[in-house]
């Protein structure tokens, strides 16, 4: 009789070693790089099937019970794990949980044919069917997910799987034929491709893996790069369209990188061969540096934002008006803090406004003049008028000396009107503190002994600073027209996300018929010019006037604040 070719107990002991390595890298592998959904599982495979080989290899030198149970278990669940992993790794779902009662199933099988029959071939037999749909499966499963057809790698793992699905398939044949006296090391057609095929199928399996895991990271990471040139490239072509510059600034050493879109900007030309740093003292107008660096000084975390409006001084001495907008966040090669922003270049806008600014200035005080020059001489009327009413008695001249008093009244009343109406929209608006307002000495000269309820203090709305004359002039109308007022009172409420300021007042009210009539220019019983400057005066930052009181019950004006013109805290909650 001739020796065999191979000493398989050999061959079992060199796959044991080269399992125990391969599981040992592939956890190692999903350690550090984690990998897709099933690598673990493929990973711990490995290392069930080098459990199995374990088995094999100490068949005699424990009890049979325990090798022959530990090697059916550990291969069931070594090839379900693969399965597992596979179907993880390529559709990212679970298999069916009925593909684990091949493991019940199998140890049944298995202990049947050892008490009962006591046949190695049966035993073999009920671990290779499993085993040979498993394999099939998992092959099957990557070719149903293969991206295309020429994806070489998906075709050797499907190759792999399908070849140890033949073995095994003819592994049942083969024992099939003899079922008896067969000795589980013995030299056959079917033992020998099975171990010498494990070792290739466990080392090409762990490779072709790793290497499907990696090159769908690649891909994935070249698909990511894409997208971030692309999003690059549409910022960039953004920033250029708006003519915005982009700039960088080591907080540590105050170092200052800037974009070729603001270097040119400014008339720098750049030096291709070293990195131009600069220094803000260099670059902004010695009147606005110390308010940009106190600014900068406020930066002491991640994730803080800052703006600012400040003028550059460009190498030809130009002063331009720039808006800045910046975030800090850690420097990418270091422990400093960085602060990266955006820089728009504003001077046409500061310059119109600027011009805006002085004609409105220049038409001011034209006007201002032209208004003291008409009232001197509405002025010299009403005393003319006064000196002739004294000297002529005769009831026409008497009349006609009243018609001219009543329109100088007009004149100078519409002279007023229009110095108020001219200070509208002349300064910004700002965020004001109603409570203050109405704390001051002018508000309570004229409450005198009514009753005056504020709102609460902390809320600030943001409005032109004529708002004053707004509460005043309510105020003022309360007492002239209102009657018998004994109180007034301001007060804050929700309309969704709108915030109400309501003033109310304890008066005769105001009939329905004129609840709007009263906004209108030349209505009322003073000058008629009071509660159209006022809703004038809010409309500038879009707060709406109204008057919604029932008549005989006190006037009631609501002031509608839209979302975002108006801060801080109330009783009721934040703001």
């Amino acid at each position: 009789m001739t020796e065999p070719f191979f000493d398989l107990r050999t061959v079992v002991f060199c796959i044991v070693l080269i399992e125990l390595f391969l599981s040992l890298i592939m956890i190692l592998y999903w350690k550090r790089r984690r990998g897709y959904p099933g690598f673990g599982f493929f990973a711990l495979s490995i290392f069930i099937f080098t459990l199995v080989h374990i088995c094999v290899l100490l068949r005699g030198s424990i009890p049979d019970i325990i090798s022959i149970v530990g090697t059916n278990l550990f291969t069931i669940l070594g090839f379900l794990f693969t399965y597992e992993g596979a179907s993880r790794f390529t559709t990212n779902k679970p298999i069916t949980a009925s593909w684990y009662l091949l493991i019940p199933l199998n140890c049944a099988g298995m202990m049947y044919g050892y008490y009962y029959i006591n046949s190695l071939g049966l035993r073999t037999i009920f671990l290779s069917i499993p085993s040979c749909i498993l394999a099939f499966q998992i092959a099957r499963t990557f070719f149903q997910t293969r991206e295309h057809k020429k994806d070489i790698f998906n075709w050797l793992i499907i190759l792999n799987f399908l070849i140890l699905a033949i073995i095994f398939f003819f592994r049942i044949i083969d024992f099939g034929v003899s079922i008896q006296q067969r000795i589980l090391l013995e030299s056959s057609v079917s033992n020998d491709f099975l171990f010498i095929y494990s070792l290739f199928s466990a080392i090409a399996s762990s490779i072709l893996f790793i290497t499907i895991n990696t090159d769908r990271l690649a891909q994935e990471r070249d698909a990511q790069i894409g997208e971030i040139q692309k999003l690059a490239e549409k910022y960039d072509l953004a920033i250029k369209a708006a003519d915005v510059g982009v700039w960088e600034m080591n907080l540590t050493t105050r170092e200052l990188t800037l974009d070729d879109q603001t270097t040119k900007k400014l008339g720098i030309e750049r030096d291709n061969n070293k990195k131009d740093i600069f220094s803000i003292q260099e670059l902004i107008h010695p009147e606005d540096l110390p308010l940009v660096v106190d600014k900068i000084k406020t930066i002491t975390t991640e994730d803080q934002e800052i703006s600012s409006e400040h003028r550059l001084v460009n190498k030809n001495g130009e002063i331009r008006y720039h808006l800045s907008y910046a975030r800090s966040s850690k420097s990418s090669d270091g422990p400093d803090l960085r602060l990266v922003g955006m820089s728009i270049d504003v001077t046409p806008l500061r310059q119109a406004q600027n011009s805006l600014k002085t004609t409105m200035k220049k038409l001011s005080m034209l006007s201002s003049i032209t208004r003291h020059d008409i009232l001197n001489c509405t002025t010299v009327i009403k005393l003319s008028v006064n000196l002739l009413d004294n000297d002529y008695r005769d009831p026409q001249i008497q009349k006609g000396l009243l018609t001219i008093n009543a329109a100088e009244e007009k004149i100078t009343n519409l002279i007023r009107f229009t110095g108020e109406y001219e200070e509208m929209g002349l300064h910004d608006p700002m965020w004001i503190d109603i409570f203050d307002i109405l704390s001051r000495h002018a508000v309570m000269r004229l409450i005198g002994g009514i009753i005056l309820v504020k709102p609460e203090k902390g809320v600030q709305i943001f409005v032109d600073p004529m708002i004053e004359k707004v509460l005043y002039n309510l105020i003022e109308n309360s007492i002239r027209h209102g009657g018998e007022v004994r109180e007034v009172s301001f007060s804050y409420q929700y309309e969704d996300l709108d915030l109400q300021i309501i003033y109310t007042d304890n008066g005769s009210g105001i009939p329905f018929e004129e609840k709007e009539k009263i906004f209108e220019k030349g209505f009322g019983k003073n000058t008629g010019m009071g509660l159209f400057l006022c809703r004038e005066i809010l409309a500038l930052t879009d707060i709406r006037l109204i008057e919604d009181g029932d008549p005989g019950k006190g006037a009631r004006f609501v002031m509608t604040v839209r979302s975002g013109f108006f801060k801080g805290e109330m009783k009721t909650g934040k703001i």
